[in-house]
Parts: C-alpha cells; structure tokens; sequence
C-alpha cells in the first residue's frame, strides 16, 4: 500500500505542475479515483482521491 500512497502523491504532483486550474484538477482526480474505486474497493477510490489531494496541495502551499 506504500506503492500507491506514493505513486498517487507523485500523481497529484504532476497535475499540479502541468494545469494551473483547480478545477480541471480536482476532476481529473475525481475521475481517477472513480476508476480506482471501480477497479479496487470504493474506499480506495477515496483514499486515492486524498493521496492526489495531498500531492496538489504540497506544491500550491510551497508555489510562491
């Protein structure tokens, strides 16, 4: 499972990097996690969706 939060944390990295657009990125990841979520468990697709989150977030908080 430390493969994923990592791998969904670089994820969530990259779209942060590549789309200044909130919205355009957080359903990007809501498309992502349905796709997890259908694939794996729901509660996966959920704790995905928060692993991108976490990644968008730590280069918007240290983006100056």
């Amino acid at each position: 499972m430390l493969m994923y939060l990592i791998i969904f944390v670089i994820v969530g990295f990259i779209v942060a990097k590549l789309l200044k657009d909130t919205k355009k990125a957080f359903l990007i990841f809501t498309c992502l996690a349905i796709l997890c979520g259908i694939v794996y468990a729901p509660m996966w697709g959920l704790v995905s969706f928060g692993e991108m989150a976490f990644g968008y977030f730590i280069v918007v908080f240290t983006r100056d």
